[in-house]
């Protein structure tokens, strides 16, 4: 009971500001267990899968008929321990997906579409061989219509699934004024192969 009159002469000389103060503080604590841990944790979860489908991408394609893939270090080896020179470009060079493999290569783009719910219809593809280069250049022009966050999802998964993989040229066209409208996009990828 004394400690009762305690808090209650204590929230008295405060007066109504110190009461609101300590109302506030009580509400910023029940927000913080019942709402911020919960998302930490979830924003934890979703962290490690990302990192796991990173890893995953990473890894040499396998066919689909289960035959083991060519023998090839990963591109996350070659950020560790980069040699100098010609030797680099040779470490580069080995490291890039053989040209038999760009039907593997074009699944993994048609997988994270499927994913993202955008729906691919007629793209242009082009092989380029360029003279002073020992790699080819593969060509992808996606013309797409879906909302920001399914073409940005969409990016994003191909240039995670396929290291090898460069975002050339984004061009991004919404009608009308309407945030929520789908946009007409066009990406252009350049994947570079061995022959």
């Amino acid at each position: 009971m004394k400690l009762q009159q305690r808090g209650l002469r204590l929230l008295e000389s405060w007066g109504p500001a110190g009461a609101a103060g300590l109302l506030l503080l009580l509400a910023a604590l029940a927000w913080q267990g019942l709402v911020n841990q919960p998302r930490q944790r979830q924003a934890k979860q979703l962290q490690a899968e990302l990192l796991a489908q990173a890893n995953q991408a990473t890894q040499p394609l396998t066919p689909a008929s289960g035959a083991p893939a060519s023998a090839q270090p990963s591109v996350r080896d070659a950020r560790t321990a980069a040699p100098d020179g010609p030797a680099a470009l040779a470490a580069f060079e080995a490291r890039l997906p053989r040209l038999q493999e760009l039907p593997l290569l074009l699944a993994r783009i048609d997988q994270g579409a499927a994913a993202q719910r955008v729906e691919l219809r007629a793209g242009e593809y082009r092989l380029e061989r360029v003279a002073d280069e020992r790699w080819l250049r593969y060509r992808i022009t996606l013309p797409v219509r879906a909302r920001y966050a399914q073409v940005r999802g969409l990016v994003d998964h191909v240039l995670v699934a396929l290291p090898t993989a460069a975002l050339e040229d984004v061009d991004l066209l919404r009608d009308g004024s309407d945030a929520q409208a789908p946009l007409q996009a066009r990406l252009r990828f350049t994947l570079y192969l061995r022959p």
